[in-house]
Formats: C-alpha cells, sequence, structure tokens
C-alpha cells in the first residue's frame, strides 16, 4: 500500500475588532494617565521653585536689613546720633507712602569708627577724593524698593555724608524680588518708673514727633518670584501693616508677605 502524506494547513487568526477597541482604549487611558502626571510634576516643580524664590528673597531682605536697623543711633564717642533721618522730601530723608505701591522709605543714621567705616552693602566707605570718611562723621544708610526699565522690583540702598549731602556709595540693588516695603516706628511716652523704655504705641513715619523716642520698627516686605506659575491664575489680596491693600487679581506669580520687629540697641 501507498502511503499518502496529508498536508496540515494551520488556520491563524487574528484580533477581533472589538479586542482592537478594547485595547486602544487601555493604551488611551494609561498615556491620558502618564500624561496628567507629568503635568502635576511640571505644576508642582514650578510651584515649589516660585515660593522657594519668595521665601529666599524675603529672608534675606529681613536678615540684612534688620543688622542694618540695629546700627540706628550708634555712637562710639558721647555725641548723641538721632537714629533716624526725619521725614523729608530729600533722597536721605525718611519717607512714609500707604498708597505708593513700592511702600516707604527707611534713613538710618550712625557714626563712623574703625568698627563700621562700611557703606550699606559693606564695601569700604570712602570719600569722592578716595580717602576715609572721618571718625564720628555722621553717614545715612537709606533703603527703598524700586522697579526698574524691565519691570524687576528690588530693595535698594545708598550711603549719604549727612554733613554735606554727597553721596558716598549707591544706589546698590540689594535683592531683587522685592514688591514693596512698609514701616512703623515704636515710640515712648516716657520712661517707666524703673527706667525702662517701653514701646508705648506703633505710627508712621509721619506721626513720629520725636525720632529720640523711637526704639523699636516693625517692617513688613513683599516678594514676589521671577517667573509665573502654570495653570490658572487666582486672585490674591496682601496687607503690609498700615498700608492699602495690594490686590493681584488672576495672579499666576507667587508672592509672600515677610515682618520683622528690631529693636533699637543704641541710646
Amino acid at each position: 500500500m501507498k502511503k499518502t502524506n496529508i498536508k496540515l494547513i494551520s488556520v491563524q487568526k487574528g484580533l477581533t475588532l472589538i479586542e482592537l477597541m478594547i485595547a486602544l482604549v487601555l493604551s488611551l487611558a494609561v498615556m491620558f494617565a502618564v500624561g496628567n502626571l507629568l503635568i502635576t510634576s511640571s505644576r508642582t516643580a514650578s510651584l515649589s521653585d516660585s515660593i522657594s524664590q519668595t521665601q529666599e528673597t524675603g529672608r534675606f531682605a529681613v536678615a540684612f536689613l534688620n543688622r542694618q536697623l540695629m546700627q540706628a543711633g550708634y555712637s562710639s564717642s558721647a555725641t548723641d546720633v538721632i537714629p533716624f533721618v526725619p521725614i523729608g522730601n530729600n533722597a536721605f530723608n525718611t519717607q512714609d507712602s500707604t498708597t505708593d505701591n513700592t511702600g516707604d522709605r527707611i534713613a538710618i543714621r550712625r557714626a563712623i569708627d574703625d568698627s563700621n567705616r562700611v557703606s550699606c552693602v559693606g564695601s569700604a566707605l570712602l570719600l569722592p577724593d578716595g580717602s576715609i570718611v572721618p571718625e564720628d562723621d555722621i553717614v545715612t544708610d537709606v533703603f527703598w524698593v524700586e522697579v526698574d526699565n524691565n519691570n524687576v522690583s528690588s530693595l535698594r540702598c545708598a550711603t549719604y555724608r549727612d554733613s554735606d549731602n554727597s553721596v558716598l556709595s549707591g544706589p546698590n540693588s540689594l535683592a531683587a524680588g522685592v514688591e514693596a516695603m512698609h514701616a512703623l516706628y515704636g515710640v515712648s511716652d516716657g520712661l517707666t518708673p524703673n527706667g525702662a523704655r517701653n514701646v508705648t504705641r506703633y505710627v508712621r513715619a509721619n506721626d513720629v514727633a520725636d525720632w529720640t523716642s523711637v526704639y523699636a520698627v516693625k517692617v513688613a516686605m513683599l516678594t514676589r518670584s521671577a517667573e509665573e506659575t502654570y495653570g490658572a491664575g487666582i486672585d490674591r489680596n496682601y496687607i503690609l501693616l498700615d498700608a492699602d491693600m495690594y490686590e493681584f487679581p488672576n495672579a499666576r506669580l507667587q508672592r509672600q508677605v515677610f515682618t520683622t520687629t528690631v529693636a533699637r540697641a543704641n541710646f
């Protein structure tokens, strides 16, 4: 007998249309979830960076100004130095504003000796002719917030010589991202029976009758991030001491308020 070779043909089957649709839907769901995760991560990173910027700027600016305020009224001799320059229109005067977007100007007076012969930024303090500032000369360190031509706001300072109103240093930029600064001055109505100098109340610079009776300063700063965060904007309002409310509709920039109170160390 002859053997008959029988070839078996295997039949291959593909995916059905329903199976393809299910696979497509699952793939789209996974892609959507991954996309949302990436977007959320990007927004979180952007928000975290912006908050870090405002915090670093605020902490540095407040700490720097704290050290400067501690020098108000300093004199190593018997000379009495008025701690702050009274209200005025000159660049080295204290200035009070509740409506100006950049806020107040703080003018701190001190007498020069070998321990503090530096400008408001810590550089060597020299006269225009290059000689050193004489001992017991009175200088004023002025701090304010200013917006430059690129719409960047920063805390700035300059050092003036009281005897001739000459500029010894500055203007100098200290911290970019400071949007406003306001100050209140703690005044005393007199010594307590035990001789203590207690602050009776905090007032605006315009309401200080005697600058030698100022024994503390309360400062508030508003800082902002350099870049906008992702996502929709939010209406935000901020209050700095006695100033009018700062309103930012649909804001995407992160902002924070920092406050500090410094007791006068020299009197």
